[in-house]
């Protein structure tokens, strides 16, 4: 009688090889000693490799190549921060302009037969300028997952996520905007993605304040 096997991603063992039959093996030892044991450890290893690879069942997190930014250059600017001196590292796109359009696109990149289920932006409301913020600033930042139609049509937004620092200390700190999105969304194939990062404005936004440090996706992927 046949029946459904448990794999566990936990107990794959890559350092021996897999035991199989030997040729004059009795059909009773073979099916009794060896084969539940190499069908549960190929299992296992299936599983322990599925949850490695991106867009799988239980979600893998992808960062978002910085060098993809799309923006105007008179809004944004990549480089070092002020937070950390000469090329020891720090870098991060600076909004060098408050007024409108503020926005900075990220492409990313769209594995097949996949979903999308979450995306999150690192960033600091102050990159290190000195002053901190008088106070939070009256249009606060939002990042957006959008989708770019095949026929070239406008940007389709599929979620989306405001700023909700409590505080200026808070908002001007190291922090992250993050979205989980309800219903993972299935990626259309024919389309573009883009994370669509739109900077601070009004009452208290100040130039090169803000800092964008590293972008990331979630994916997920059923096989079933």
């Amino acid at each position: 009688m046949a029946i459904e096997q448990t794999e566990n991603a936990a107990n794959a063992n890559f350092e021996d090889g897999l035991t199989v039959p030997e040729t004059g093996d009795s059909f009773n030892n073979t099916c009794n000693a060896i084969l539940p044991a190499l069908l549960q450890q190929a299992g296992d290893r299936f599983q322990a490799v599925a949850r490695n690879l991106p867009g799988t069942k239980d979600g893998v997190v992808v960062e978002v190549p910085m060098s993809s930014g799309i923006g105007l250059t008179d809004h944004w600017t990549f480089g070092n921060n002020g937070n950390v001196s000469g090329s020891s590292g720090g870098f991060s796109w600076t909004q060098n302009n408050v007024a409108s359009p503020r926005v900075i696109l990220f492409s990313i990149p769209v594995p097949p037969k996949a979903t999308i289920k979450g995306f999150a932006a690192r960033l600091r409301g102050n990159v290190g300028v000195g002053t901190l913020h008088a106070g939070l600033p009256g249009t606060m930042p939002v990042l957006s997952l959008v989708r770019s139609p095949s026929d070239g049509g406008a940007f389709v937004t599929v979620d989306s996520v405001t700023d909700a620092s409590a505080s200026a200390a808070i908002y001007d700190a190291a922090h992250t905007l993050s979205r989980t999105i309800a219903s993972p969304h299935a990626i259309l194939a024919s389309e573009a993605y883009y994370l669509r990062f739109a900077g601070e404005g009004g009452a208290n936004a100040v130039v090169n304040y803000l800092g964008v440090f590293g972008l990331t996706v979630t994916y997920g992927f059923d096989p079933t």
